[in-house]
């Protein structure tokens, strides 16, 4: 009985420490442009970005958790483009998702 409350209480500390880790920031390295390191992110998002909203560069890339009433968290591309385009989503294998108004990436 006392393992199984060790083994227990090891797997809480575990899953609390996991889920309070610090967000994955990445931001493009090459200034003034769309194009980042494609070791950053994947370079899916930049053509995604280049052939639906010309207009607009990537500001940042993060890596962020996101949950439903329906799912779990899971983590995506949260990427924040200027000026006044949309923030858009993609999942981790860089697949469109969806978009949010300007300034209304989720936290």
């Amino acid at each position: 009985m006392k393992n199984l409350f060790l083994a227990c209480l090891a797997a809480c500390t575990l899953a609390l420490f996991q889920s309070c880790k610090q967000e994955e920031t990445l931001k493009p390295t090459t200034s003034g442009s769309s194009n980042g390191t494609v070791s950053q992110y994947c370079p899916a998002i930049d053509d995604y970005v280049a052939a639906h909203y010309p207009g607009c560069t990537i500001e940042q890339v993060t890596i962020k958790a996101v949950a439903t009433a329906a799912t779990p968290a899971v983590d995506v591309h949260a990427v924040e483009l200027d000026g006044n385009c949309p923030c858009l989503l993609f999942d981790i294998d860089c697949n469109f998702i969806g978009e949010f108004a300007s300034g209304q990436c989720p936290d």
